[in-house]
């Protein structure tokens, strides 16, 4: 790659930051350790971001279950209060490079900014005395109308020249894995949830967000189902999983009196069929503590 032609880098992320190490301008050009550290950052922002959004959306959601046939019509309303709620970082940091006054007051260079969004999006004298509640409505009209014009009023992803580069990926992302759940199943938190926040990179579920599943069948006993085991731990018998903020692809589990009797990741194939799912790692099944592998 580094012989290469210009042309021939491609257009995908790596690609131009190939292309950037090989500009001949100094002022466009990023060094080795620059591409390190963005492939670095885009590699953690752009899974745990996410996966924390879902988390979150799903947790919520879990309990405001009237939100969920509503969810199925619009979606974005829900995920802007998910991360007014809970924001992936719960602060911003900038540097100031040259001294600048503001009003009265003088920033000297090199000074650091921590900017509160945890503060920020909580602030009543901006979203009003229902702070502190789960109302996705108040960005009905879009973020404008909900925060009264005030531009830094909702700033999940940052704002300016170093605006997160993937916020709209993670929240078409995170809309399209949300909306495929949803299609599928009905929801309920479990009540051995614990809720307990904490900061680890981003904020989230220190001991997961365990939930209870139903299937949504479909006329003629025909359901679609999201299929790809990836991620599925089981401590005896309980009656939920964690749907985990560390990965997307954590179990979701529907469970009744006898046992686990679906496992499904939260990925990708989607099949549908008469209780007969194809997977490239297939199915299982518990019945009476044991699992058992479904045949294709």
């Amino acid at each position: 790659m580094i012989g290469g032609e210009e042309n021939n880098y491609g257009s995908d992320f790596l690609g131009s930051l190939i292309k950037a190490n090989h500009d001949p301008d100094e002022k466009n050009s990023i060094s080795i350790d620059d591409m390190v550290d963005e492939c670095k950052t885009f590699y953690l922002a752009g899974q745990e971001t996410t996966n924390g959004l879902l988390a979150w959306s799903i947790f919520l959601l879990a309990i405001h279950t009237d939100w969920q046939e509503k969810a199925r019509k619009e979606m974005s309303m829900i995920l802007n209060e998910t991360l007014r709620l809970y924001s992936p970082a719960i602060n911003l940091v900038r540097r100031v490079e040259r001294e600048v006054r503001l009003g009265k007051l003088i920033i000297p260079a090199n000074t650091e900014f921590y900017l509160p969004l945890l503060a920020l999006h909580h602030d009543p004298e901006i979203w009003g005395q229902d702070v502190h509640f789960f109302k996705p409505e108040r960005f009905a009209e879009g973020v404008a109308k909900a925060t009264s014009n005030n531009i830094t009023g909702f700033i999940p992803f940052g704002f300016g020249p170093r605006i997160c580069v993937g916020s709209n990926f993670a929240v078409n992302e995170a809309k399209i894995a949300l909306s495929m759940i949803l299609q599928r199943y009905k929801f309920t938190l479990s009540p051995d949830y614990v809720h307990d926040p904490v900061q680890i990179i981003i904020v989230c579920p220190q001991k997961g967000v365990q939930i209870v599943l139903s299937v949504i069948l479909f006329s003629g006993d025909y359901f679609c189902l999201l299929v790809r085991l990836c991620f599925v731990s089981v401590v005896g018998r309980e009656r939920a999983l964690p749907l985990s903020w560390f990965w997307l692809r954590s179990a979701l589990v529907a469970a009744n009196g006898e046992g686990f009797r679906l496992v499904a990741a939260v990925v990708r194939a989607v099949v549908v069929g008469s209780l007969r799912v194809i997977s490239a790692s297939g199915l299982h099944v518990v019945a009476g503590g044991r699992w058992r592998r479904l045949g294709l």
